[in-house]
């Protein structure tokens, strides 16, 4: 029987429709306890981790719930939807255990914010393909899918509550119990989902999508043959092109990213051994920020008092007004011994040495392409970036 709190959601959803709602609210929620509150809570506060680490931790999770999405769609077209429930179900319990038993470390919880954005990706297919297996009516199909975005709302608010509270209870990595405790309940809620005779005939033997061999895989007479061998060819596809495309834009942004850091950063930090992969003076860059802004308005613009201006910027460079001046200026202002006086201090210094080397390569921009962008109705902005 259904849960009865699922019996109310809409009274045209049929038994299994309900089912399918139970399934994804209590498998979702369960997401929602751990995505954040384990992993980064782990991270932040039973392991005392690093920014960065934090950060990777997030960004593992989003890339492989992408890819989970992918690998999970592909297996949904080999199993269908009880075999894919299974084993969307076998991979959380499997992760939830694993971070349980062997979480004690940076690194394990990275590998484990990995896993469980996989699973989370992997089980996107039931809120998403599932409701296609029970009806082809479109009313009913809308009734169902709008069932199951109310109640994943409703996980975003309660998983993450939940998970704070047990956090703040018990521990962060206790969250991963109540994460597995909430699959049990979806596996038990789902235990009686069944596609519909209906559509079980029109999606048996259906080719996977961007499966090269599905037609000789559905024409076989073995079916557990014809499943592994679409399932192990849409894998093999939706890896491969997403793993090279992901790594292809690594490789080609790097770079370019380290080529536009290295560019702001002081000569300790270019010639250190030790690389350094953010640039640690926020007074470049917001110097470079400010110039690029300055140096636009001086050279692209046509206004009163712009060569005045210009001189002004050259004097200050060749004199920055002397020491004791600015000290006088800082003490009284408050910014003495503070690091907004040294920000500020820096700035003053660099801004006009950038707003000149910024300007001879302003002013080697054909005028032709900002009045082209001009003539096509583009606006001051537009034609800045």
């Amino acid at each position: 029987m259904p849960i009865p709190l699922f019996s109310k959601t809409n009274s045209s959803l049929s038994a299994q429709a309900k089912r399918l709602v139970a399934m994804r609210f209590l498998i979702y929620t369960g997401f929602q306890t751990s995505y954040f509150i384990g992993v980064i809570g782990t991270l932040t506060y039973a392991d005392d981790a690093s920014v960065v680490a934090t950060s990777l931790a997030v960004l593992f999770m989003n890339v492989f719930v992408i890819l989970g999405s992918f690998a999970g769609g592909a297996a949904l077209d080999a199993w269908g939807p009880c075999r894919h429930f299974r084993a969307s179900i076998v991979g959380t319990l499997a992760t939830g255990a694993a971070i349980l038993a062997f979480g004690s470390t940076t690194g394990i919880v990275l590998l484990g914010a990995v896993l469980l954005g996989f699973v989370m990706g992997f089980a996107q297919p039931i809120a998403t393909s599932y409701p296609a297996y029970l009806t082809d009516d479109p009313v009913e199909l809308k009734d169902i899918n709008s069932a199951i975005a109310m109640f994943s709302n409703v996980s975003i608010i309660v998983g993450p509550t939940l998970g704070g509270f047990v956090a703040a209870a018990a521990s962060s990595r206790a969250v991963f119990v109540l994460m597995m405790i909430f699959t049990v309940l979806a596996l038990v809620a789902g235990w009686g989902f069944r596609q519909s005779a209906g559509q079980a005939a029109t999606h048996e033997g259906k080719p996977a999508i961007g499966d090269i061999t599905s037609d000789k895989a559905s024409q076989s007479p073995d079916r557990n043959t014809s499943s592994r061998a679409t399932f192990a060819a849409s894998i093999k596809t939706v890896f491969t092109n997403s793993i090279l495309a992901l790594l292809f834009c690594v490789v080609w942004f790097f770079p370019v990213y380290w080529m536009i850091i290295t560019a702001v950063k002081p000569r300790d930090e270019i010639m250190t051994t030790t690389p350094v992969f953010w640039p640690m003076h926020l007074s470049i860059v917001l110097s470079i920020i400010v110039a690029f802004f300055a140096c636009t308005a001086l050279t692209l613009y046509r206004f009163r008092g712009r060569k005045p201006i210009m001189v002004f910027v050259l004097a200050i460079q060749m004199t920055s007004g002397g020491i004791i001046p600015q000290i006088i200026i800082y003490n009284q202002l408050g910014l003495l011994n503070k690091y907004s006086g040294l920000i500020l201090a820096y700035i003053a210094m660099v801004l006009p040495f950038a707003i000149w080397n910024m300007r001879g390569f302003f002013l080697n921009i054909p005028k032709d392409i900002f009045e082209s962008a001009a003539v096509e109705g583009a606006n001051d902005w537009q034609i800045l970036w």
